[in-house]
């Protein structure tokens, strides 16, 4: 198999065996692993960079596989520290317009279809024959913004309005493109924070990261025990 893993920074990948050179905007290596290749691609912070650079690699790259691992935020009190879920839906939670106190979408706005490929009924979904060996990680919808919520009204007001359990800054431009190319995907991520006022002293960063080390090995170990 040919393998594509994705993320925002080099240390939510930092664990994967791979070798960057240095002064790339848009950074990717490659490494083996159990007899398949895997790419890794870092493409920076936020939709945009994950947009452009993920689309224009895969305009020239075949892949059997594309896997978006990274860290998010908990929207849900259910989700605790170092939490590893399974996003299998996303949308684009601050793409459209505000109308007083009302937020409308993009949809909503009727400036797009909501049934427009690749979206389905305004949201994205994972689709990857191998979704079901991540069963054990809790399923969830993530949400993915421009600007990570840090002020208590702001928040309420999102959450009143949405139904996702994470936020991330990547997860639905990644869905985008790999639905767009109809490549099979998988979006990992391990919970570092509560979406809540900032306080980073509350954030647990490195047990965050220990457990997506731990989630992504094995899930790789288990794709190879399924191909061989």
């Amino acid at each position: 198999m040919r393998i594509l893993i994705v993320s925002a920074t080099i240390p939510e990948v930092s664990f994967l065996p791979f070798d960057f050179l240095k002064g790339e905007q848009s950074k990717s290596s490659v490494f083996m692993f159990l007899g398949h290749q895997i790419d890794v691609l870092v493409t920076g912070v936020g939709m945009v960079l994950t947009a452009f650079y993920l689309g224009r690699h895969l305009q020239n790259n075949k892949y059997d596989l594309a896997i978006n691992i990274g860290l998010a935020g908990a929207l849900k009190s259910d989700l605790s520290y170092g939490d590893v879920v399974q996003v299998s839906v996303d949308s684009f939670g601050d793409l459209g317009a505000e109308d007083d106190e009302k937020f409308l979408d993009v949809f909503k706005l009727k400036l797009e279809d909501e049934n427009t490929f690749p979206f389905t009924k305004g949201k994205l979904y994972a689709n990857s024959i191998y979704q079901h060996q991540l069963g054990h990680l809790k399923c969830v919808e993530g949400i993915t913004i421009n600007t990570v919520h840090g002020n208590d009204r702001s928040i309420q007001q999102f959450r009143n309005r949405i139904t996702a359990e994470v936020e991330t800054m990547e997860g639905a431009a990644f869905l985008y493109a790999c639905n767009f190319y109809q490549l099979a995907s998988v979006q990992m991520r391990s919970i570092s924070n509560y979406v809540e006022k900032r306080d980073k002293s509350k954030w647990n960063i490195p047990l965050a990261l220990n457990n997506l080390k731990a989630e992504t090995e094995l899930f790789l170990k288990s794709i190879s025990k399924t191909t061989t």
